[in-house]
């Protein structure tokens, strides 16, 4: 099972998705039919899109979906933990450098398809992504964020990187207000644990992370929007490589 995990957990989350979907669809459909008339469900698709442009209106202004900077309160409850990062990003160099003075180099991410959650003008430049710890479970993510994250992912990543948030520039910290993710902008040279072996959630398929997440996924107006933010960063990211 541990080898194709993630892939087991795609197929039923895919499926359950489109279950889903298929059911809220027709369902759409036959209300509109029946109280607005079967001659203009043309018109249903720019309902919906209509719905997703006005609540991504709403949500700038609740600021609840785009990266904010930290607030005082969230900023001192984040010292009494540790963050965590998982890439296989290190190069031999960076690596030997941490080896003999504790600090790592990590880059940024700047593809605009993994920065869906940065507003329009930030999407392509680079971010640091940290899970918080668990305060049950030392040097472990909580495990929503990581599953959220890498529930796709059998392979684990090569390097699991610990940190301490006293470390970081403040002012250059974010976080991510629907799921508690921490994000650092630009790259960064810190002071860190670097395991090689380490827990990957790959033993089973954490059903209870799946099937209901799922099911909420699949009606929730958020999803759609972050769909058309990472289809748009897609297109940002190849327009990006035909400069270069």
């Amino acid at each position: 099972m541990k080898t194709n995990i993630g892939k087991k957990r795609n197929i039923l989350s895919v499926s359950i998705s489109i279950t889903c979907i298929v059911f809220i669809i027709s369902f759409l459909s036959i209300l509109w039919s029946l109280f607005i008339g079967p001659q203009s469900i043309l018109l249903l698709p720019l309902v919906i899109i209509t719905v997703i442009m006005l609540y991504e209106g709403y949500i700038r202004y609740s600021n609840t979906y785009y990266i904010r900077k930290i607030k005082d309160d969230e900023w001192e409850k984040l010292l009494a933990k540790k963050l965590v990062h998982y890439t296989n990003y290190i190069s031999d160099k960076n690596y030997k450098g941490f080896l003999q003075t504790g600090m790592i180099q990590l880059n940024g991410t700047s593809k605009a398809k993994s920065n869906y959650v940065m507003k329009f003008r930030d999407k392509q430049r680079p971010y640091v992504w940290f899970h918080t710890e668990n305060p049950f479970n030392q040097g472990e993510p909580e495990l929503q964020s990581f599953l959220f994250s890498h529930m796709f992912e059998s392979k684990p990543r090569k390097y699991k990187v610990i940190i301490e948030p006293a470390d970081l520039n403040r002012e250059k910290v974010y976080i991510r207000p629907n799921n508690g993710n921490v994000i650092y902008s630009g790259d960064l040279n810190v002071k860190a644990r670097i395991d090689t072996s380490f827990n990957w959630y790959n033993d089973k398929l954490y059903l209870n992370t799946i099937i209901w997440p799922s099911i909420v996924s699949s009606i929730s107006i958020t999803t759609y929007l972050s769909a058309s933010h990472q289809a748009l960063g897609i297109l940002m990211d190849k327009a990006a490589a035909r400069k270069k």
